[in-house]
């Protein structure tokens, strides 16, 4: 009748329709007469479970009848998230401390002890205890442990660097040990200096070796942690139209510079620099680069200006414009992050916080870029936790896909660049 365009007031219809509900109704009810028992695997028998099938508005929502009879009978659970499901896993099926984890799946298919439940739960609870370091992945294979206490290790972070003298402020943090030894020039030994204050070690050396050890004995010492500084380069450049001279200054000073005037790399061909040098007239740049124990700097292009007006350098590709920033307000700290994703710009080493009568903060290595939508996650998060309080981002360093992106940031700010800030950004 849908097909022929019966209309839905035809008599005919009518009849039809009444008469459809009439069998629809017989159909239900055979249906609930046959099956009324719900039969289940456990051990070796097939015990039963009362099944009253339920219709509503003539809708039968089976599957979901079938687990709540299942439930009653603690036959299938939906509890796979605790630590309860944890424990009957481990005790059932996960028997050996390193099993191969399609063995697991395969024997929660043929043991007729175990609980069903949703197909991806144990694939979900494989992911979540590797994810809390309770399990590990050992290939195929899955590890539930007990594991060998970890040996002990070193963690820095950096708090302040002074960009004149290189001198640079640590935070030591002991990792399963209560004390920090260090040397300089030697892998550091429990013979070695201790670390006496871990909340600002200062050093302006290169390299330093630090180790940890726990006094408690309960666990194995590690070797040696490195860490290294950075090493940067800082330029003058002085003199007439007629005559220029470049002056060179590393930070820690003590390392080898290196320069060229005719554009090839300093580092493999460059002049080694002990005082300020002229240039000849027309050089446009010099390339600069220093070095100190296998430790290099970034390589610093000098642009040398023979007029009045300043050439911006000839970087291609990423750069890093080397300009402080910090934003002490929540208006502000958002209208940067709105900025950074208009032109797709990355902070180096931010700084978040959230400061009232209290605070929290969150310090980032200025090893690690991140960009707008990562900072503004991070904040929001910190918002979770405490939220009376101003927003503020502060970085030190910028970085941009290339000079244009760089030179629009600017003018969105109403900024100028100080173009000796600018250098390539090594990722």
């Amino acid at each position: 009748m849908d097909e022929e365009g019966v209309r839905p007031d035809d008599p005919q219809r009518t009849i039809a329709l009444d008469i459809k509900d009439k069998i629809t109704l017989r159909l239900l009810s055979a249906a609930r007469e046959t099956f009324t028992t719900l039969i289940y695997p456990h051990e070796d028998l097939l015990p039963t479970a009362d099944f009253m099938m339920n219709f509503t508005n003539n809708e039968y929502r089976g599957e979901q009848q079938i687990k709540e009879a299942l439930k009653n009978k603690q036959k299938f659970t939906e509890d796979i998230t605790g630590d309860t499901f944890r424990k009957k896993c481990e005790q059932r099926l996960f028997t050996q401390q390193v099993m191969l984890w399609n063995e697991v799946k395969t024997r929660s298919a043929i043991n007729t002890k175990w609980q069903w439940h949703h197909p991806g739960a144990l694939d979900s609870l494989k992911t979540d205890m590797v994810s809390k370091d309770q399990w590990r992945l050992e290939g195929n294979y899955v590890n539930k442990g007990p594991f060998p206490k970890p040996s002990t290790d070193v963690q820095f972070q950096q708090l302040y660097r002074d960009e004149d003298t290189g001198e640079v402020t640590l935070k030591i943090i002991p990792v399963h040990g209560d004390s920090v030894f260090y040397d300089t020039g030697a892998d550091a030994t429990p013979g070695s200096t201790r670390v006496e204050n871990l909340n600002a070690f200062k050093t302006s050396e290169i390299e330093v070796s630090f180790l940890c050890v726990d006094s408690t004995k309960q666990h194995v010492m590690g070797g040696p942690r490195k860490w290294k500084n950075q090493i940067t380069l800082k330029k003058r450049v002085y003199g007439d139209n007629n005559e220029k001279h470049v002056e060179l200054k590393s930070a820690p000073p003590g390392t080898v510079i290196k320069y060229s005037t005719e554009g090839s790399n300093p580092r493999t061909s460059g002049g080694i620099y002990s005082e300020p040098f002229s240039v000849k007239t027309g050089t446009r740049m010099v390339l600069a680069i220093a070095e100190k124990n296998g430790v290099y700097s970034d390589q610093t292009q000098i642009n040398i200006n023979w007029k009045d007006k300043v050439d911006p350098p000839t970087l291609k590709g990423p750069v890093v414009w080397k300009s402080e920033h910090k934003e002490k307000t929540t208006k502000e700290s958002f209208e940067l992050i709105s900025r950074l994703k208009k032109y797709g710009v990355k902070l180096l080493g931010p700084r978040l916080a959230v400061m009232g009568d209290n605070w929290l903060e969150l310090n980032v290595s200025e090893k690690v870029s991140l960009d707008a939508d990562q900072i503004e996650s991070m904040v929001n998060a910190l918002r979770s936790v405490y939220n009376i309080g101003e927003v503020s981002v502060e970085a030190r360093s910028l970085g941009f896909l290339s000079m244009q992106h760089m030179t629009d940031f600017a003018a969105d700010e109403k900024k100028n660049i100080n173009y000796d800030e600018v250098v390539q950004w090594q990722k």
